[in-house]
């Protein structure tokens, strides 16, 4: 198996609509991402935090454009995610994430 079949990409929902805060429950591949969009106040910058659906926090970064947060299991140290950035401002995101399809998901 080569890398480019280990991992499904997806795009994060973002609704400029809705503002801040707004959260997205989603399916990705086996399993349940809770995606929630704040914002820094002081460098008025977004930040996404994801969880899983018992509330267990796998990040909270504030993005920048252009950018790869890899994003790893802190119990068993496997890889979990990249999200991969495009646009970043406060009406407008674009950011992909890439799931690693042999995660345990322990």
């Amino acid at each position: 198996m080569t890398d480019d079949t280990l991992y499904n990409t997806y795009i994060i929902p973002f609704s400029n609509t809705k503002g801040f805060p707004q959260t997205h429950r989603i399916s990705v591949y086996k399993w349940i991402f809770d995606i929630i969009w704040s914002y820094n106040i002081i460098s008025n910058m977004p930040v996404l935090t994801i969880k899983n659906s018992t509330g267990k926090i796998y990040s909270i970064n504030q993005l920048v454009p252009y950018f790869a947060y890899y994003i790893q299991d802190n119990t068993t140290g496997e890889p979990i995610m990249t999200v991969i950035t495009k646009d970043v401002s406060l009406i407008e995101i674009t950011a992909y994430m890439a799931i690693n399809r042999t995660w345990s998901g322990i």
